[in-house]
């Protein structure tokens, strides 16, 4: 039985804080309970779940700490310093990792950010005719953060569920956006599509800002936290950071990270960074 469907009604619901609600396809009505410990779903033993988003189609759980090297794709190089948490892409010299793999954006339905749904909701910028710079090392960071075969295990056994090794940009924003009052901004181009303009982002990837300020910068500090520690982790006794599936714009080696009340963008070698996997759940 599917563990998120009630097995008298056939009605899909989500249990978060202890209240069990149900699942309405078509609207979005959960922000309220982001943040909020999700206990009608588990896959991989040890994590646990925080509600991160929900649009009209999905609803994208969070785990809510950093998940063991373990359980993290085998292709990921664990460091000597941070061996039960952090994990890294390596260099671009290092022989069979994601560094070494030429064809992420021509690959199978499985491993293509374009032909995905989930990836190009939010991150219709990447693998766009905007960027084609497909040797970039922080490209072929992010299409193997959001190659969904890869990250499978945690998904579990939930009908339709697909998991990513951890949320993109966009979402990390919109979920940040509908709990706090102050608002990030993601660069729009001039036709005013929410997407990063190549002149401006040089084809590294995203720029970012608060809402209220005039430039657009690399990464922004002031992030709050909060009691759920969702969005900025406080203790870094496990990781100092987690990654976000984002390009950086700085340069074409960095990928996106949130540290404790930044959201920039570290190197792809970077040793002590962790992963908090995002697992998309269909409404319907």
């Amino acid at each position: 039985m599917d563990e998120l469907i009630d097995e008298a009604s056939g009605v899909k619901k989500i249990t978060v804080g202890g209240s069990t609600i149900q699942v309405t396809p078509g609207v979005e009505s959960l922000k309220e309970h982001y943040g909020d410990e999700v206990t009608s779903f588990s896959s991989v033993e040890g994590v646990k779940w925080q509600l991160f988003y929900d649009d009209a189609d999905n609803y994208y759980l969070i785990a809510s700490d950093y998940v063991p090297g373990t359980s993290l794709p085998s292709e990921l190089i664990t460091t000597d310093q941070y061996t039960t948490y952090c994990a890294y892409f390596g260099s671009v010299s290092y022989k069979g990792t994601i560094m070494e793999t030429g064809e992420w954006s021509k690959g199978t339905e499985s491993n293509t950010i374009t032909e995905n749904p989930l990836i190009s909701k939010y991150l219709r910028w990447v693998g766009s005719s905007v960027n084609t710079v497909t040797d970039n090392p922080n490209m072929k960071a992010v299409a193997y953060m959001m190659d969904t075969s890869k990250w499978s295990n945690f998904a579990g056994i939930t009908s339709g569920a697909k998991a990513m090794g951890g949320p993109t940009l966009e979402m990390f924003i919109k979920s940040y956006n509908a709990k706090h009052d102050t608002k990030i901004s993601t660069y729009e181009d001039e036709s005013g599509n929410s997407t990063i303009s190549s002149t401006n982002a040089n084809s590294n990837g995203y720029k970012v800002k608060w809402e209220n300020d005039t430039n657009w910068a690399d990464g922004i500090g002031g992030l709050e936290a909060s009691t759920d520690n969702m969005w900025v982790r406080t203790s870094d006794t496990k990781s100092c950071a987690m990654w976000v599936a984002s390009p950086d714009m700085y340069d074409r080696y960095r990928v996106g990270c949130v540290s404790e009340g930044w959201l920039d963008g570290w190197t792809v070698d970077r040793p002590d960074v962790g992963f908090r996997p995002v697992v998309s759940i269909p409404k319907s």
